[in-house]
């Protein structure tokens, strides 16, 4: 799962008596002179790096997920793999894990999965990390598939256990990708789930799926047969086709009354330019069952309906309530913005969206953002994660709309109160924004975030263009609990 924030040029915010929050934490620091933050990879054209998720365990210690290119292979054509770094509280690789600090995996990574390398921490500071993998059953390369791997990894950087998921639905092994999308585990239950998106025969077909897998005392996985026959499930909803269109998992949470969500979008096809997806939802029980599912199809007809999901989170907010929270990207005055919506149970049981939440109590808000270089920005959401406060953290990347994203984009954070409005003392008006280098092409992506849960500080990775693309990790203030500026 995922989140970010960031900041740009200093006139933005000035303090003298303090660090504003959401700057970058120069005390942070890899090898002294990159001040806050860590640029991993090289200029090398064919020797790509990327980061694809973040987490800080209870000493505060970073874990960041990515992908790097073979550079024993070499060139465009290179083999990529997964790889798990992780830093000290200070900033410097932590030479205690696997004794450099780095922890590579030897299976290569499925092609478009650059950024799709997840980790989430388990017991004693330990972590799971996911990827998709190639799989080539036969020596004919058109064979060659998407499976899933999770590798469970000890506080130490020793390999605990390993587990290969598949679905493998299509009738071909052309049509067997199985892709994942993220992962949530839960201490109580002794559960992994994974969310994935499976292909199946058709072209354009593919579908939501759902993991559960039992982790035991001593680390070892197993897939949760208690949650099908398998541990696996699907969910569709084909809403363009009836004999099957594109459902792109993206999301996937833990309900703390006991049930698994599984969010992403729903191809619909409408709009001016038949390009039209819904935020679409399903929910599972713990043993498999398909509860609801729900998504935000038109009935209208709209100039732009892409909606599009890309995280989600729960909050108990009772001794039998809770509701969900929803990351995504939409349009808003004729650009694409990020959003957040809240869903509450209503009293015929149904998800509906909070109508207490948002800037006009409508459940949603869109947060619009505007950079110096270029204005207006098209924003695209990456992650959010909720401080003990109640306030939201979000993270994306902010595009020039009117070029080629590759010309320009930059990384933001953006700051919610509980009630869903934009808290303009966090930041400048709310939000920060950052590029670590302004010669052109300037392109700086966040894919996702997590906060320290010792200062609330914030760590973001995702990746930097330099002639090559660089594994980017980033430390910003955001020590809230020492401050007084809580609403």
């Amino acid at each position: 799962m995922k989140i970010l924030t960031f900041t740009l040029l200093a006139f933005y915010i000035q303090s003298t008596l303090a660090e504003p929050l959401g700057l970058l934490d120069h005390s942070w620091s890899f090898d002294g002179q990159t001040d806050g933050y860590d640029i991993r990879g090289g200029s090398q054209v064919g020797h790509d790096h990327f980061g694809g998720d973040v987490w800080i365990d209870s000493q505060s210690r970073t874990y960041v997920s990515g992908s790097y290119q073979s550079e024993q292979v070499g060139g465009n054509n290179g083999l990529k793999f997964a790889r798990l770094t992780r830093y000290t509280a200070t900033g410097q690789l932590d030479t205690s894990f696997n004794g450099t600090g780095v922890l590579d995996f030897p299976l290569p990574l499925a092609s478009l999965s650059d950024n799709d390398v997840f980790v989430t921490g388990s017991e004693q500071n330990g972590v799971f990390i996911g990827y998709s993998r190639i799989f080539c059953p036969t020596q004919d390369d058109a064979d060659c598939h998407m499976d899933i791997r999770v590798h469970h990894v000890s506080s130490s950087g020793s390999n605990l256990d390993h587990i290969t998921v598949a679905f493998d639905v299509g009738s071909t092994f052309q049509r067997n990708d199985d892709r994942l999308v993220d992962m949530a585990y839960s201490n109580e239950l002794d559960r992994l789930f994974l969310a994935a998106e499976i292909e199946f025969t058709n072209a354009n077909d593919t579908d939501f799926g759902a993991v559960a897998i039992e982790v035991s005392a001593n680390g070892t996985m197993s897939l949760d047969n208690n949650f099908s026959f398998d541990g696996k499930q699907t969910c569709y909803f084909d809403h363009a086709n009836a004999a099957g269109s594109q459902d792109q998992a993206s999301a996937i949470a833990i309900n703390p009354l006991g049930t698994v969500v599984i969010g992403g979008h729903a191809f619909e096809g409408n709009g001016i330019n038949a390009d039209g997806w819904n935020q679409a939802f399903c929910e599972f029980s713990l043993s498999g069952d398909l509860i609801r599912k729900w998504s935000t199809q038109s009935t209208g007809i709209q100039l732009d309906s892409r909606e599009f999901l890309n995280d989600l989170l729960f909050l108990k907010t009772g001794l039998n309530e809770s509701k969900l929270y929803a990351l995504g990207t939409q349009p808003n005055a004729g650009t694409l913005d990020a959003s957040v919506s809240v869903y509450e149970l209503s009293q015929l049981n149904e998800w509906q969206l909070d109508s207490t939440y948002g800037e006009n109590n409508t459940g949603i808000t869109l947060l619009g953002l505007d950079y110096a270089i270029v204005g207006d920005t098209e924003d695209y959401a990456s992650e959010f994660s909720m401080l003990p406060s109640g306030h939201m953290l979000v993270t994306g990347t902010l595009a020039n709309p009117n070029q080629n994203q590759s010309f320009f984009s930059g990384l933001f954070l953006g700051m919610l109160k509980p009630d869903g409005k934009i808290d303009k003392s966090w930041g400048y008006d709310g939000f920060t924004k950052h590029n670590f280098s302004l010669t052109s092409p300037i392109w700086d992506n966040s894919n996702a975030l997590a906060i320290d849960p010792n200062t609330q500080d914030i760590i973001v990775t995702g990746f930097h263009y330099n002639g090559a693309f660089n594994q980017l990790t980033a430390k910003f203030h955001n020590d809230r609990i020492f401050s007084s500026d809580f609403d």
